[in-house]
């Protein structure tokens, strides 16, 4: 497990959700030093998350749920 840090996500990071019961939701995983880790949902702000759900191709409004919902 990796600590929460305040990185900034790149437009390179690679971003997925996983645990959804569909595919546009889920819990929000980066890929970082070779293997997949949860984003951690401390500060984890309403535009962070437009952010990622434009990098996964999304252009709705997302809903944030916090304490790793899914």
């Amino acid at each position: 497990m990796m600590p929460c840090s305040t990185q900034c996500l790149t437009s390179e990071a690679e971003v997925r959700l996983v645990g959804g019961s569909r595919a546009s939701e889920g819990r929000l995983e980066v890929f970082e030093a070779d293997q997949w880790g949860t984003i951690c949902d401390r500060n984890f702000s309403y535009s962070d998350a437009k952010v990622a759900c434009q990098m996964l191709g999304y252009q709705q409004t997302p809903v944030v749920l916090g304490a790793a919902y899914h």
